[in-house]
């Protein structure tokens, strides 16, 4: 779980300022809301994965009813591929100009390990949902600006 949590939060402090446009995020309450509106532009998939030993992730949980739960992702499938690119720790630059093309609606190849075989799943990305949003928001605030208190984006 706290491998999940700091792949997460790796994840987050790159998205999160990525998301504002590229400048380190200062707390505001207009990089807040940036980051808001940004963030309701990307695509979502719906998974939690954690790193394997071999530098792949693995599929720790599929959120129900999700772009990933109706591709027919399923936990502890591992990650290999997402539209050719090899899913690794490794490949992490080219996995970012992936996800940088995709957005919500687009339909994305994934291929995955399974039992043994390679499994090919297509997922079409969905808008994160709002309370993810506030979520992330939330997490980014405490983690990053513990010295501010959470600001409305609304």
């Amino acid at each position: 779980m706290m491998k999940q949590i700091a792949i997460f939060l790796i994840a987050l402090a790159v998205a999160l300022p990525a998301a504002a446009g590229g400048a380190k995020c200062d707390g505001s309450a207009d990089e807040l809301a940036t980051m808001k509106t940004k963030l309701a532009d990307k695509a979502w998939l719906g998974i939690e994965y954690d790193k394997t030993d071999t530098g792949y992730f693995v599929i720790t949980s599929v959120t129900d009813g999700s772009p990933a739960d109706q591709a027919g992702f399923r936990k502890d499938d591992v990650l290999l591929t997402m539209q050719g690119e090899e899913y690794s720790k490794a490949n992490k630059a080219a996995l970012k100009q992936v996800w940088a093309k995709v957005e919500p609606g687009s339909e994305v190849e994934y291929v995955v390990k399974r039992d043994g075989a390679k499994v090919n799943l297509d997922a079409t990305l969905a808008h994160v949902p709002v309370d993810l949003q506030e979520k992330w928001i939330a997490e980014h605030t405490a983690e990053y600006h513990a010295d501010q208190q959470l600001v409305s984006t609304d």
